[in-house]
């Protein structure tokens, strides 16, 4: 499951990063300074919520699982909303994009994490 996982996520991005920039060039927009940001955070998204997913649907079952996934669409929603909503002049001691890439880098470290404890809740699971 996180193979496929993995697997549609990123197929997902470059489908996504190749409308936006096929979108571009449509309509004769140079690139856009927040696409980078925009991408790196979709696929952020991706891998958060399979990590969390996937060891609740291992560990309680389908139901729950399902119960969890609209929990987190909504979390993943309603952070992206606030998120869009912060004022663009508000000064960051960094810039988004290096803000959207360490978010990145921590969503497929979570990823991994939750890889590794989903394998020992599917080792330690009566068959």
């Amino acid at each position: 499951k996180y193979l496929m996982a993995l697997i549609f996520v990123c197929g997902m991005w470059l489908l996504l990063m190749a409308v936006q920039i096929i979108g571009m060039l449509v309509n004769g927009a140079g690139f856009q300074s927040n696409l980078l940001f925009f991408l790196l955070l979709v696929l952020s998204c991706g891998f958060l919520s399979s990590s969390i997913l996937l060891p609740v649907i291992f560990k309680f079952g389908t139901e729950k699982g399902r119960l969890a996934f609209m929990v987190v669409i909504c979390l993943i929603c309603g952070g992206s909303a606030a998120a869009v909503s912060v004022d663009p002049d508000l000064h960051m001691p960094i810039s988004a994009d290096m803000l959207s890439l360490l978010i990145l880098v921590g969503c497929i470290v979570l990823f991994l994490l939750s890889w590794q404890a989903s394998i020992k809740i599917y080792e330690k699971r009566e068959l």
